[in-house]
């Protein structure tokens, strides 16, 4: 997901755009603006003495920054190894998160998986907005770091800037659940097949993430009871018929 993802590109960019802004120009236009909260987001302030707009598209993300700036992984972390991507493929259901501004208010999220023509994973994120009310999804690309038989990733929706997707843990039978990592602490995710996971699932979870460090009494349990079809396009006919 989402996943992953990435989101520390975002954090860096937020504290860069906005020490260049000053905090009237931020509440002015209120600066922190969603664009779509799945990994992309528009930040933008008007100077209000010169009539101009700063404008910059993030998307898990982009200035001046080193490429691998958000990669590598957390201290302990390991990445799946006998990964085996294509029964990876498919649609994942988010169970779980940690919260960041790119996903805040969403519910239902969901990410999708599919090869590329050259060999890359194709990422679509979807996820329902309660703030906005309305389903969103984005587009990206993910690549293997190392092997394609280590579940250690690069995420990105936009050009060259790429972030950690690190499969930490995973159900080997049938590939029923994930446990996702970024690049640091502040990034994880619970990933399933399914909308619900049994409790022994989310158990293990927080075992596994709180013996790594993650700060799980901070998690996210993601309310999935409106994904009920297979694609944005019908759920939002679907929901103008409800």
């Amino acid at each position: 997901m989402v996943e992953a993802m990435v989101g520390a590109i975002v954090s860096v960019m937020e504290r860069m755009l906005l020490s260049k802004a000053s905090q009237t120009d931020v509440d002015r236009s209120q600066a922190l603006r969603r664009h779509f909260p799945l990994g992309k987001r528009i930040l933008t302030w008007t100077n209000a003495k010169t009539s101009r707009s700063c404008l910059c598209v993030v998307s898990m993300i982009t200035l001046s920054l080193p490429l691998s700036g958000c990669l590598g992984m957390p201290e302990g972390v390991q990445p799946v190894t006998g990964f085996e991507a294509e029964r990876y493929l498919g649609r994942w259901y988010e169970i779980a998160r940690l919260d960041h501004s790119f996903e805040r208010d969403l519910v239902s999220v969901s990410a999708t998986y599919s090869r590329n023509d050259d060999g890359s994973v194709r990422v679509i994120n979807q996820g329902y907005d309660l703030k906005d009310r309305e389903w969103s999804d984005i587009e990206g690309v993910a690549k293997f770091v190392e092997s394609d038989s280590t579940a250690y990733l690069k995420v990105s929706f936009f050009g060259p800037f790429y972030g950690s997707y690190v499969v930490f843990e995973l159900e080997k039978d049938d590939y029923s659940y994930a446990f996702v990592s970024g690049y640091n602490e502040d990034y994880l995710w619970l990933l399933a097949r399914e909308p619900s996971v049994d409790p022994s699932v989310k158990e293990m979870f927080v075992a596994r993430a709180t013996e790594l460090g993650f700060a799980t009494e901070e998690l996210i349990w993601v309310d999935q009871t409106k994904v009920k079809v297979e694609t944005v396009e019908k759920v939002e006919k679907s929901e103008k018929t409800d």
